[in-house]
């Protein structure tokens, strides 16, 4: 069977964050005749960039850049160029699976279809959900042969290959003039024209949902152009079938109409003339739409009442506006009820020669601290600790974060955590010392005894990526608000950091003055020198072919939408010459491949496989000034550096700082090792620079700090 060509359009807008995944998703099908079209629509951010890297590598591609003028011009100027028998499209902000075009063209030719779909997924940041029609058996056919195509397919042409015959044949292009169901009209009208529609029943095309700025998750003057799409639709179906498919069409009508109805916008006056001029609509030209057959039960009977649905627009938005400032009040009677019981706390316990360490980030005694506490525990000290990790709820409040409340379970470790919060108070008031290592409502919010040290002791030696107070007004930083309300980051007479070049990003993320800032270290810098042969014997035993080849250690920096871009490097990197070691949580692996070692949480931590690597590959994490600790040659794998700088903010130019050792490529970064180019100047020059106390005494000095202050009056 020949294999001919298939058209891919991908219309660029400002997409930059996601624009290289979409792209490699197409680059990497198993279906290799692809002409790939990118038509970048007059993007103001870095994707054009983005895109020229990618062309460099791929010739194939066709790229053209026009002035802006939305997305169905963009894709009318795709179709005009492609030469493929067949065409589908790929938004920017999206990516499909593997096997997707190979898939769809093998059942178009099979079947002799004008059109194939597929089902596809909708990817939030915490969750993937997968769509399939109600009923399959509908396919196959045309829709003049299978009237219920309508009710079980979708207009979204991206998960879909269409006949570029078919659309020559009847001129069918983009309206322009549409801002939006532009795709529904181009969609429907091929569908009416089609001579079979056949599925394929397999999730392959992936849509990403948790892209604020797309157009289908926000609510705008361009939503009214719906009616203009249905109108248009109308008289199409009409001129080719007359009466034939009006109810298929009022169903068309009612379901795209009826799904703006839940949208949210702080303009609800612009929400309700939708409404209004929905029903207007429905009674105008479907008649009798409230006894459509397709639209039962509650949820039926509401998008069929005006009244309800404008009870819902209320509902949505109201909670929407309304649930910062409720935040906000919540927090403030939280605040002050936790202050008035700290005070009778104080006022009726006496403090003692005693040092409480306090952690929010973990729920055992993390290593800094259970070193700290061995050493004034052996002196004689009075030390108590309470590690106790806060609802993820409570976190993504915090920060302008979306992610899924998981109900009971969230509302459960909530609570559990506010009692504990009065164990917390104890410990406080009759403490001298008081050691965290991050934010801490008792230690930050709460006016202690006088006399009483608070020393932050962040769990990280470094900040490459901005944190705290840095990352205010960035799209994932602080709230200001709430950080403000919760007195984020307060009452710090110390705060430690990994090194002098260090001190001003520390100053800055926790908001105090720079002089405050101590470059001692932590007990980590200790550990890591000691030497830890069984660690390494047990590794080297569990996984002989360590000792075989060069180790390979990859690490990134947690990111809440999930990303890390391991797949790229199992793909790329050469098995036979390396050992790619993965440091993620095991949810976070695409794939898993015998080639590839994931650690095993349980058993292991990174630092101790930073023990066996060669090179350790990192993105924005610490564990890249962990690993200069060892002498372990680092290299920085930024893929989305200029997007990350935007939106999360950077401390360090690393391209400036380790040239040669960063890359945004992973082929640019393989040609490195296989022709052994590391720049170990630049790199022992960075390691100078971001880490203190490589002869080791970190531990004994924090000792003489917290002791300093154990005896000051």
């Amino acid at each position: 069977m020949k294999n001919e060509k298939i058209s891919i359009i991908i219309p660029v807008y400002n997409t930059e964050k996601y624009v290289e995944k979409s792209i490699n998703s197409i680059l990497n099908q198993s279906y290799k005749n692809i002409e790939l079209i990118i038509i970048n629509d007059g993007s103001t951010d870095n994707s054009e960039k983005i895109i020229k890297r990618i062309i460099r590598d791929n010739k194939n591609i066709k790229y053209k850049k026009i002035k802006n003028s939305g997305v169905a011009h963009a894709r009318n100027e795709g179709l005009r160029i492609a030469t493929g028998k067949y065409v589908g499209f790929v938004d920017s902000d999206d990516f499909v699976s593997e096997k997707m075009y190979e898939t769809l063209y093998k059942t178009a030719i099979k079947e002799k279809s004008d059109i194939v779909t597929c089902a596809y997924s909708k990817c939030y940041i915490d969750r993937t959900v997968s769509i399939y029609p109600k009923d399959k058996s509908v396919f196959g056919k045309s829709v003049i042969e299978s009237k219920n195509i309508f009710l079980n397919s979708n207009p979204y042409i991206t998960s879909k290959i269409f006949s570029m015959e078919l659309i020559n044949k009847y001129s069918i292009e983009f309206e322009e003039d549409l801002r939006i169901f532009e795709d529904l009209l181009f969609c429907y009208k091929l569908y009416l024209r089609a001579n079979k529609i056949s599925y394929v029943d397999e999730v392959f095309y992936n849509y990403n949902c948790s892209n604020t700025s797309s157009l289908t998750n926000s609510f705008s003057e361009k939503m009214f152009d719906v009616f203009k799409a249905l109108d248009r639709l109308k008289e199409y179906a009409d001129s080719i079938y007359k009466d034939k498919l009006d109810e298929q069409i009022e169903y068309v009508a009612l379901k795209h109409i009826s799904l703006r109805f839940t949208s949210k916008s702080k303009n609800r006056k612009l929400l309700n003339k939708y409404v209004d001029q929905s029903f207007d609509y429905m009674k105008c030209n479907y008649k009798h739409y409230k006894k459509s057959k397709f639209f039962v039960g509650f949820k039926g009977f509401v998008k069929k009442n005006k009244f309800l649905v404008k009870l819902l627009v209320l509902k949505n938005n109201i909670r929407w506006v309304m649930k910062e400032k409720l935040l906000l009040f919540l927090l403030f009677i939280f605040k002050w009820h936790l202050r008035i019981i700290y005070f009778f706390i104080k006022l009726f316990t006496i403090r003692k020669k005693r040092v409480f360490f306090l952690s929010r980030q973990f729920d055992s005694v993390p290593y800094n601290y259970q070193r700290l506490m061995d050493e004034l525990t052996k002196d004689g000290y009075d030390v108590k600790v309470i590690c106790k990790k806060v609802s993820s709820g409570v976190n993504s409040a915090v920060r302008n974060e979306k992610k899924n409340r998981k109900g009971n379970k969230e509302l459960s470790s909530t609570i559990k955590y506010y009692f504990n919060l009065y164990k917390q108070m104890v410990y406080a008031a009759t403490s001298k010392v008081i050691i965290v290592d991050g934010y801490n409502i008792v230690s930050s919010l709460l006016k202690h005894k006088k006399g009483t040290t608070v020393i932050q002791l962040w769990h990280s030696l470094a900040a490459i990526k901005k944190f705290g107070y840095q990352t205010i007004g960035y799209p994932d930083g602080l709230n200001p608000k709430i950080a403000k309300m919760l007195c984020m980051h307060y009452n710090y007479d110390y705060v430690i950091s990994g090194s002098k070049a260090m001190n001003k990003y520390f100053a800055e993320a926790f908001n105090v003055d720079i002089n405050k800032v101590l470059e001692i270290g932590t007990p980590t810098i200790d550990f890591l020198l000691e030497k830890n042969d069984k660690i390494v014997n047990q590794i080297y035993k569990e996984y002989p072919r360590l000792k075989k080849k060069i180790n390979l250690l990859y690490a990134p920096t947690f990111r809440s939408d999930g990303r890390n871009n391991a797949d790229e490097l199992i793909k790329n990197i050469d098995s036979d010459k390396y050992n790619l070691i993965i440091s993620l949580h095991p949810k976070d692996i695409a794939k898993k491949d015998d080639k590839v070692i994931c650690i095993d949480r349980d058993k292991y931590t990174t630092f101790d496989f930073i023990r066996v690597a060669d090179y350790v590959i990192t993105d924005y994490s610490a564990v890249a000034v962990d690993s200069c600790i060892l002498n372990k040659k680092v290299i920085f794998y930024v893929y989305d550096y200029d997007q990350y700088n935007k939106e999360n903010g950077i401390n360090i130019d690393l391209f400036k700082e380790l040239p040669g050792c960063t890359f945004r490529n992973v082929k640019d970064m393989v040609n490195m090792l296989d022709n052994n180019k590391y720049n170990e100047q630049a790199f022992q020059k960075f390691r100078k620079k971001y880490v203190t106390n490589l002869n080791g005494g970190s531990t004994n000095k924090l000792i003489k700090l917290i002791e300093e202050n154990l005896w000051k009056r």
